[in-house]
């Protein structure tokens, strides 16, 4: 009989914190949703925040990308570069572009200049490609003013590609 007296005051006492119980896990739920909720929010930011840059990035490379192809195309149009000889300029665009203050873009546009000026493939090759750089550079000038001032004295002085340089640190030192 002590037992089955037990068992009813412990259903009692079940009874009575059932609510308080019911009241907490509601509590409780409703805790997590909001917690769930801002982690939703501050995920949803992070990937705003992430992909939207990676996403401008990658448009801004395609664009340069595209440039940098209309470029080479116009190269190749003005000067008559035969594939090969346009290979070897996209070549050297790319690795002026590495080891100038110019990008690769600004490298091309400056042997596409060099050419309209009448300076052929072989002798931008062979240094006026860099020395129109260089002196852009030095002269605190566009590289289209550089190339145009290098392909008018190259063909004043009837300079080739490799005298190039030398004649470009020449006219820097006037600047």
């Amino acid at each position: 009989m002590a037992a089955t007296a037990d068992l009813a005051i412990l259903l009692r006492l079940i009874d009575q914190a059932t609510p308080q119980l019911d009241k907490a896990m509601r509590a409780s739920q409703r805790h997590l949703n909001e917690f769930a909720g801002s982690a939703k929010q501050a995920g949803g930011m992070m990937t705003a925040g992430l992909t939207l840059p990676i996403a401008g990035l990658g448009l801004a490379s395609i664009k340069l990308a595209a440039d940098m192809e209309q470029v080479l195309s116009e190269i190749k149009a003005v000067g008559g570069a035969s594939a090969e000889e346009g290979k070897a300029l996209e070549k050297l665009a790319m690795q002026l572009g590495k080891a100038t203050a110019f990008s690769a873009k600004e490298a091309a546009e400056g042997m596409r200049e060099l050419l309209k000026g009448g300076v052929d493939v072989a002798d931008i090759l062979g240094g006026a490609g860099k020395a129109a750089l260089d002196l852009a550079a030095a002269g605190g000038i566009s590289v289209a003013d550089a190339a145009a001032i290098a392909a008018n004295a190259m063909a004043l002085f009837a300079i080739e590609g490799s005298g190039a340089a030398h004649a470009m640190d020449l006219i820097a030192g006037f600047a």
